[in-house]
């Protein structure tokens, strides 16, 4: 084969093979302003178990050098909840953390910076990864009546994260295929180990957890979340009806819900596609020329 040629093959493979691992071979999703998801939850008290309702919003979308950052907000029936501000990065890492509790005049803010950004996840996810993540944190307390009642302090989070599984979740939305995502936390004190703090059931064509379970160090399950609305521009389902209206004290299994739902197809998958096939084309042309030069 003309050396020409040869290397304009190899060239081909290998763009080509770059090409389609940067547009199927990471799960990071990709969210919109007013991507909306709603979560029944259930915590787990001393005395009594209380089931709410969480809210999760897309803000807004900033890019910053080039790179995405996603502002999120939560609000909860369960005022001990507050309402909730993440910041996540481009690759969702958690930046900071803004939790607003109480109602006025007995209201406060409670601020959290990570340097670095807590690495919540490690795209592309496969079963048996896992990455430790550490963030120095800025923690401030303050009263927006009372300028003069501001704390402020500093900690140190490390978690060692792994994916230990796919799992089929069966939801209100349907059964989706998830990874099962353990976050182990490690306390400070030298020598102590790591215990379990966290489990996510993440979904891929959802861009978001469809199950979180929170423990506490002695194992035992503090709280769950579980995912029962979803609406985007892709992917779309409405609430029937909702077994959670308001904050209440007894436990309840979540409400049956109606579902209108589309193939989850972003835009940016379909430019990415685009780009291939144009360049594949434009390889064709360049194999093309090599072989007519070659005949002549």
């Amino acid at each position: 084969m003309h050396t020409s040629l040869r290397r304009g093959l190899i060239l081909v493979v290998a763009i080509l093979i770059v090409l389609f691992g940067a547009t199927s071979g990471s799960s990071q999703p990709i969210v919109r302003v007013g991507d909306t998801w709603t979560y029944e939850g259930i915590a787990h008290l001393n005395n009594k178990d209380v089931t709410f309702v969480e809210t999760r919003r897309v803000l807004s979308v900033d890019y910053v050098e080039g790179k995405r950052s996603y502002l999120i907000k939560a609000t909860s029936t369960w005022q001990e909840e507050g309402t909730v501000k993440l910041r996540y990065t481009d690759e969702w890492s958690l930046a900071g953390r803004d939790v607003v509790k109480g109602v006025p005049p007995s209201q406060y803010i409670e601020s959290f910076v990570y340097q670095p950004a807590l690495k919540m996840y490690s795209f592309p996810l496969t079963t048996g990864k896992e990455w430790w993540t550490s963030s120095n944190t800025s923690y401030t307390w303050s009263d927006p009546s009372n300028p003069n009642r501001t704390r402020i302090g500093r900690d140190q989070q490390t978690f060692l994260i792994k994916v230990t599984g796919e799992k089929d979740v069966q939801t209100s939305l349907g059964t989706f295929k998830a990874y099962v995502i353990e976050y182990r936390y490690r306390p400070a004190v030298p020598g102590a180990g790591t215990y379990l703090w966290y489990q996510y059931k993440f979904v891929e064509s959802l861009g978001a957890n469809v199950e979180e379970i929170t423990y506490d160090p002695q194992g035992g399950i503090s709280k769950v979340l579980k995912l029962v609305s979803f609406s985007s521009e892709t992917y779309t389902t409405s609430l029937a009806t909702s077994s959670v209206v308001q904050t209440q004290t007894t436990a309840r299994t979540p409400s049956a819900i109606s579902t209108t739902t589309k193939t989850p197809f972003t835009t940016d998958f379909l430019y990415s596609l685009i780009l291939v096939l144009v360049v594949f084309l434009v390889l064709c042309v360049i194999l093309l020329t090599l072989l007519a030069r070659k005949k002549f």
